[in-house]
């Protein structure tokens, strides 16, 4: 777990910018109010690109740089002057006049290109300004472009409410944006800067309802209305199977559902990604005979999918190292395959084996948020319910590809529905009491150090629960590839999930979170509240506190597909200070059973182990004087040489083998041991000499001394240190490209030619002096026409057709000097982009 080493950051506290950037009030008023049947809905109003933080507040998106911050915030040590000097710069907000709606999500894609802006039923999209722009003193940055997304789908009047945007982390060349909303439908926007059509238009539009074999009901009372209204979405994480392509969607009854897979119209994965999952179709396709029809369809529409991927990939490269393909026209990413789909099948819903515990009580609480993390071949689930109650999964098969087939979808009821054991519940120190699911929506927020450490905002606060106990023993097993009865036993003794309260905020909710880790900034989380914030630096991210039981009920309980073979005993656990973990498992075979164990291979021993206690075989009666018994009732008598005789002896002749050679085994062991332990006190002997004559040495010096002018001196280097970042943060401007040097010298050239200075070349002198021409044959022509006495002549004709050319070529310098204009504007544009 994570150590707090600063309560409410100096440098984020009142009077700095970092204060004013989270506390300053919003001005704005929505010209429509937020719809009260809604109830209350997800709100993720910080984002992160680097060291710069967004933050939204009313319509505004506000902005600054977090170095910047902390460099020009005055230190306790710092004089007046000093900090005068250093000066005060006020936070920024992105010239977007265009937003006329309250924002509720903040969302930034995976290049840090593009910045998505969620309202309540509204989206629009920008491109975010360079990195190093917002250390400029312009109060208002540009964006480059602005775009509202889908107007005809997402709109205050006719429009749904948003519970989810997302963007597809395999999109390249433009971006793919993934839109949930609370009436069922996944939207996906494949975009292109100056293709305004694809900012309207969706890609791809999936109605849940339909591809759930469910009717849309308009109007009235719909029995099933509530088990599909989603409550959050995310992909898979890792590189395994279709993962990365799969879409998870959590509904606010519990239940979930997948779609895979979901595929922008321009992508591109690694070459190894691809490669391995061809490898794993064509080893699934060498199982064809034993699956069922509906699975041989799929392998092959996985093959042909897989196929068009790796052609496309093959001409890429084809393309690249051929010089026959024209210039421009060379691909550079890949396109969704069309031999199969495009609409995937809607997988689900998920059973859950063993089911996580019921709560009790009339009013159920509401799913909230999912999360999803890869550990080797197996995946972790959690989601988080509005009354604090986090479950999390294993996902032991990765979900598959499906796509609808010319003969429609077919019944839920037939298909195989996908599969996840509940491997623990953890009831986070929140409730929201009564009607949680109207009040309450907590969200979670990833740790950017470890994927095993996550964050859960909610109305009092923030909390972070670790997963490193269990996951890194079960990533261990896993590498060690054991089989399974020592993975479930593994998982059974591991330390559960540990939970820390990181903010309290009773009667705030957290309206949007974000954690860094920057060399320069440090470990921080700083948390959004309705009208200011919550920050905490951490010591290290590595740094954990002791675990300590609690009262959380863990479940824990293999899937039936991975132990299927195990299906004939079973036995309960012990117990873990004040909760139980079940835990079921089965022998294996008969015959099996009957076959002797093999000898184990012996382990190297050292005192970490713990203390040896003699095998229990030296302590059991032996079952040897029963066999002999079942022999002859009267010992008196001579033993009569039957078949029934000589099976009891030689059942009495294995029961001896066995037994001795378990206490030779066990005699081993002891011997064994205590060789290792006269080994081990030989060494401690000498480890205790060594140091003890290194004590005696060290004694002999002045290390106290020494040990403090080391640390005088480290302290005088680390001020060194911070004075030189904050001066080259302070003080250094952002360097300019070979582009931008380019560009600057195309403007300047450009420039001189249209107004620079008064050569006969400049277009503004040209155009100047021909205005000035026109007007002088105006004046002359009216002063000939108003005195009659004066004889012009020149004919009529002559004079109209030489003011005609005039304003012919007046007319052609201007057409010329528009152009240009607009040639230094998009320039100009071209610059700002990042």
């Amino acid at each position: 777990m994570a150590k707090v080493v600063e309560e409410q950051l100096s440098w984020l506290s009142k009077p700095s910018t970092g204060y004013d950037l989270f506390s300053t009030p919003s001005t704005f008023t929505p010209s429509t109010p937020s719809d009260s049947t809604s109830g209350v809905s997800p709100k993720r109003l910080i984002a992160t690109r680097g060291s710069e933080i967004f933050v939204g507040r009313g319509n505004k998106v506000r902005c600054a740089d977090l170095q910047d911050l902390k460099a020009r915030h005055p230190g306790l040590d710092v004089v007046a002057e000093e900090a005068k000097k250093v000066g005060h710069r006020e936070y920024k907000a992105l010239n977007i006049p265009q937003i006329d709606f309250e924002i509720r999500q903040l969302e930034i894609s995976q290049d840090d290109l593009y910045l998505a802006i969620v309202g309540e039923k509204e989206v629009a999209v920008c491109v975010l300004p360079g990195e190093g722009f917002l250390k400029r003193d312009a109060a208002r940055p540009v964006v480059p472009h602005f775009h509202r997304i889908g107007r005809g789908h997402h709109n205050v009047d006719t429009g749904a409410r948003i519970v989810r945007v997302l963007w597809h982390p395999l999109s390249v060349e433009g971006a793919s944006l993934i839109v949930l909303t609370a009436d069922g439908y996944v939207r996906t926007y494949d975009f292109l800067i100056g293709n305004d059509l694809s900012f309207e238009v969706p890609d791809q539009s999936l109605d849940l309802y339909a591809l759930g074999g469910r009717k849309r009901h308009v109007g009235g009372f719909a029995a099933d209305s509530d088990e599909m209204e989603p409550a959050a979405c995310c992909f898979g994480s890792g590189e395994q199977s279709w993962r990365p392509l799969t879409l998870y969607i959590l509904m606010r009854s519990g239940d979930m559902y997948s779609l895979s897979p979901i595929v922008p119209s321009r992508w591109d994965a690694p070459q190894g990604y691809i490669q391995r999952l061809s490898l794993e179709i064509t080893a699934e396709q060498s199982f064809d005979e034993q699956t069922t029809p509906e699975a041989k369809v799929t392998n092959r529409h996985q093959t042909k999918w897989i196929n068009d991927v790796l052609n496309q990939r093959q001409n890429i490269v084809n393309a690249q190292t051929s010089f026959d393909t024209p210039k421009g026209l060379t691909p550079t990413c890949l396109m969704r395959p069309t031999v199969v789909g495009p609409t995937p099948v809607l997988q689900g819903p998920f059973l859950f084996e063993p089911a996580p515990p019921e709560p009790m009580g009339d009013d159920l609480p509401a799913a909230c948020d999912i999360f999803h993390l890869e550990v080797g071949p197996i995946g972790v689930i959690g989601i988080i319910y509005s009354n604090g109650k986090l479950d999390i999964c294993l996902e032991e098969e990765p979900i598959t590809a499906k796509w609808i087939g010319k003969k429609g979808m077919k019944s839920l009821e037939t298909q195989n529905l996908p599969m996840i054991s509940h491997y623990e519940t953890v009831n986070l120190p929140f409730n929201a009491g009564e009607g949680s699911k109207h009040s309450s929506w907590p969200t979670f927020t990833r740790d950017p150090h470890s994927a095993q450490m996550l964050f859960v905002n909610s109305i009092i606060g923030v909390t972070l629960f670790s997963m490193k106990g269990w996951l890194s023993k079960l990533e261990a097993v896993l590498d060690d590839q054991e089989d399974d009865d020592f993975l479930v036993k593994t998982l059974q003794k591991a330390p559960r999930t540990q939970i820390q309260e990181i903010c309290a905020t009773p009667g705030f909710p957290v309206e949007g979170c974000t954690v860094l880790y920057e060399a320069y900034i440090g470990y921080i989380i700083i948390a959004k509240l309705p009208d200011g914030f919550s920050s905490k630096a951490f010591d290290e991210p590595d740094s954990f506190l002791p675990f300590e039981d609690s009262n959380d009920t863990i479940t824990l309980q293999p899937s039936s597909r991975r132990f299927a073979e195990y299906t004939e005993t079973s036995f309960n656990s012990s117990r873990f200070g004040q909760s139980e973990s079940s835990f079921s498992m089965s022998t294996k075979s008969q015959s099996q059973r009957k076959s002797a164990p093999p000898i184990p291979v012996p382990q190297p021993l050292n005192i970490l182990q713990p203390p040896y206690k003699p095998s229990p075989k030296f302590t059991k009666p032996s079952n040897l004087p029963g066999f002999l018994h079942s022999i002859s009732r009267d010992a008196k008598k001579p033993i009569v040489f039957t078949a029934e005789t000589l099976r009891h002896l030689e059942n009495a002749r294995d029961t001896l083998s066995t037994e001795f050679s378990a206490l030779m085994t066990g005699a081993q062991e002891m011997y064994d041991r205590a060789a290792a332990q006269r080994l081990e006190y030989s060494k401690q002997l000498e480890a205790l000499h060594n140091i003890h004559a290194r004590l005696s040495t060290i004694k002999t010096r002045n290390v106290s001394e020494r040990v403090e002018a080391f640390i005088t001196r480290q302290e005088e280097m680390q001020k060194r240190a911070d004075a030189l970042l904050k001066r080259l943060i302070t003080e250094s401007e952002v360097g300019l490209s070979d582009a931008e040097k380019k560009w600057a010298k195309e403007v300047d050239r450009i420039s001189e030619r249209v107004a620079g200075g008064d050569g006969l070349g400049a277009l503004g002198s040209r155009t100047l002096r021909v205005g000035d021409l026109v007007e002088d044959l105006v004046v002359a022509a009216d002063e000939a026409v108003d005195s009659e006495s004066v004889h012009d002549p020149v004919p009529a004709e002559i004079r109209e057709g030489k003011l005609g050319m005039l304003m012919g070529l007046l007319e052609r310098e201007g057409v010329l000097v528009e152009s240009t204009r607009k040639k230094l504007e998009a320039l100009i544009i071209e610059c700002d982009r990042p």
